[in-house]
């Protein structure tokens, strides 16, 4: 079992660990400054996780989810959200704190955390 996209809907297994990776259209056009935002939150608005992604040449960016991080999700229904940020700044641990935030089609859509049975990840 891992994570998975279905649509624009993300499902997967609670403790389990996984690699989504997003891209952009192929026409447009990165800098090594440009970074990718993820954001998970509850539906009420409260905040879950936020990652800062690096692109790479072909326009794509990958999120690897720890089996710690997802064990730490209660199962249920999430918000996930992605936004381009365009000559980012970056704080010291490499996570965009300015720059031009882009607003992309990836927004406030279901992230599915599911329960399983026994130990995924050791």
């Amino acid at each position: 079992m891992a994570f998975r996209f279905v649509g624009t809907r993300i499902i997967g297994p609670r403790g389990d660990s996984g690699v989504l990776v997003f891209c952009a259209d192929a026409d447009t056009a990165f800098t090594n400054r440009d970074r990718l935002v993820f954001f998970l939150s509850r539906p009420d608005g409260g905040m879950v996780m936020k990652r800062t992604m690096k692109i790479d040449e072909n326009g794509c960016a990958t999120l690897t989810l720890g089996c710690a991080e997802t064990d730490a999700l209660a199962p249920g229904v999430y918000l996930w959200s992605a936004r381009y940020v365009l000559d980012a700044a970056l704080d010291s641990e490499g996570n965009a704190t300015g720059g031009t935030w882009v607003e992309t089609p990836w927004r406030n859509r279901a992230f599915e955390v599911q329960e399983v049975n026994g130990q995924l990840c050791r």
